[in-house]
């Protein structure tokens, strides 16, 4: 049976609190004054087509716009060696002339690059003409932030202040991934318009980077939750499973996303502006996702129910952090659909 998703019936909108326009491209001005609200009506949508990259994507997820797909796209991917940049890159190359960076570590295929190199950056940029500049770069383990927020201040958003600079007058566009830890976690529900918070170095340093794409015509911030899935170069979430124990939170909520699913869903976004959300369908515990993927794989890792942060330094992370959208009415596969997907693609890579 083929992967659904869910689309949520929605109407057009006002700009989102904190970061620039909520408008689409070729939508008129005076259509983003009317505030956005979300209807409850719910409508499962079959999305067709394969994860061209071909490394455990869903066999039906979004495969964006017809116009879109049509034109191939010059494409620079920053972070194209981590988790989520891995992703993106196996699919995207297939069907666009991407150029992806690493930071120290090899990969075959990717062109070094320190984000704190700003000659190098922008030598990059001007000398290349790309369409667009998708930012998955940085530095995104909470931990890390919050031990040395300078450096992730520095990497996460001082890297797209030089880009904003760079790329103004050329025509090339900014895709700013960003994160729901921009947010408190004492809502339901986040969507664009919600006012940010954070409560940790990582978000506060992702809430200045959106800052600096406000006002600019053209570019996109999309904020995602928890990732999870394989991955081609850092698979960092099934890493967590290589051990014999692996703590996970039952006291935090989130609707996660399936990594496979993501690469489409941001060609279905990629010809708008301003701030989007993406989300999963389903809303679960740090736990139950864990416990699912090890029970899906048949894993031997023995996933082990915690509560409450750990003592400071560790970063605070929020309580509930469930992304929906008031601008498109996209949401990844349910929890269930993605685990079947996963072991399915693990059962065929043997």
């Amino acid at each position: 049976m083929p992967l659904a998703a869910t689309r949520t019936t929605t109407s057009s909108g006002c700009p989102g609190t904190g970061v620039g326009r909520v408008r689409r491209r070729g939508v008129p001005a005076s259509r983003t004054r009317a505030c956005m609200s979300v209807m409850t009506v719910m409508t499962p949508v079959i999305f067709c087509g394969y994860a061209a990259g071909g490394y455990g994507g869903p066999t039906d997820r979004p495969r964006g716009r017809p116009e879109l797909r049509r034109r191939r796209m010059r494409i620079l991917l920053l972070g194209a060696s981590g988790y989520v940049g891995g992703a993106l890159w196996s699919d995207w190359s297939v069907r666009h002339t991407v150029v992806g960076t690493r930071s120290a570590r090899a990969v075959p295929g990717l062109i070094p690059l320190d984000l704190r190199d700003v000659g190098a950056l922008r030598t990059l940029l001007l000398d290349s003409g790309f369409d667009l500049v998708v930012h998955a770069a940085g530095l995104v383990d909470l931990a890390d932030a919050e031990r040395r927020p300078d450096l992730a201040m520095e990497l996460n958003a001082g890297s797209v202040q030089t880009l904003r600079e760079a790329v103004r007058g050329t025509g090339t566009r900014i895709l700013l991934l960003s994160t729901d830890n921009v947010f408190d976690g004492v809502a339901d529900v986040y969507t664009e318009s919600s006012a940010r918070a954070p409560v940790n170095a990582y978000g506060r340093s992702k809430s200045v980077a959106e800052d600096f794409l406000a006002g600019e015509d053209g570019h996109l911030v999309v904020r995602i939750p928890l990732v999870y899935g394989r991955s081609v170069f850092a698979d960092r979430f099934m890493a967590r499973f290589a051990r014999p124990r692996t703590a996970a939170r039952t006291d935090v909520v989130c609707a996660p996303l399936y990594l496979p699913w993501l690469a489409g869903a941001l060609e279905e976004l990629w010809d708008g502006e301003g701030v989007f959300h993406l989300g999963g369908a389903q809303v679960v515990t740090r736990f139950e996702l864990m416990a699912g993927v090890r029970d899906a794989l048949d894993l031997p890792t023995e996933v082990v129910a915690v509560r409450g942060d750990d003592p400071a330094p560790a970063p605070r992370r929020p309580a509930r952090l469930v992304l929906r959208s008031e601008r498109h009415r996209l949401l990844g596969p349910g929890l269930d659909q993605a685990l079947a997907d996963l072991r399915r693609h693990r059962v065929s890579d043997r």
